[in-house]
């Protein structure tokens, strides 16, 4: 949902900075030719494509080496990082407002403060991406995935502290409702009874 986002964002901020370079006409330290402008978009498309490419990969690969390793369920710890889909939204974003700038280069108008942030995009890019891979690196160790099992359990541990769960008759009538809905055979391996899955 997020690399949506972001792609959402980067289309809406390439319109939103093409608008002020089109009014304002803001001086940037840096002006551009046609020509040059084109090829720097087109060179940081082709780099987003790739690392794109790049983070998924490692993530898959990552997945399988821990999931063969450790345990299956180090899945949905490691799809809920924060940081691998900041990383996934900064380079679907970046990608899509490059591109989006890219297709209103004229002969006539460059957008110099457009192409200046997709400079700048870029650079995070980069940065966020060596801090991914450090991160990676550093997760996959046993005691770092221990580590997050653990504050797994304790934040699962609060959350019952916190309510004392149903009572009995409570429970009862709420067995009885899942009975009435479900009516071929099996086991039930999950439910959500006051918004929390048990």
């Amino acid at each position: 949902m997020l690399p949506l986002c972001g792609c959402i964002i980067g289309v809406l901020l390439a319109q939103l900075l093409l608008w002020i370079d089109r009014t304002v006409h803001i001086k940037t330290l840096m002006h551009y030719s046609s020509g040059t402008a084109t090829g720097v978009l087109a060179a940081i498309i082709g780099a987003m494509v790739a690392l794109l490419g790049f983070v998924v990969t490692i993530g898959v690969l990552g997945i399988q080496q821990a999931t063969a390793t450790l345990s299956p369920r180090f899945m949905r710890l490691w799809y809920r990082d924060r940081l691998q889909k900041v990383v996934l939204l900064t380079f679907a974003g970046t990608f899509t407002y490059s591109f989006a700038l890219l297709r209103r280069i004229e002969t006539n108008f460059v957008p110099d403060l457009g192409v200046t942030i997709a400079e700048i995009a870029i650079a995070v890019s980069l940065i966020l991406l060596l801090v991914y891979l450090n991160r990676f690196t550093h997760a996959l160790r046993p005691v770092a995935v221990a580590a997050l099992v653990e504050q797994a359990g304790e934040r699962v541990l609060r959350s019952v502290a916190a309510d004392p769960g149903p009572t009995e008759g409570e429970f009862r009538s709420h067995c009885q409702r899942i009975r009435r809905h479900r009516r071929r055979t099996g086991a039930l391996r999950a439910g959500r009874y006051r918004g929390r899955r048990h």
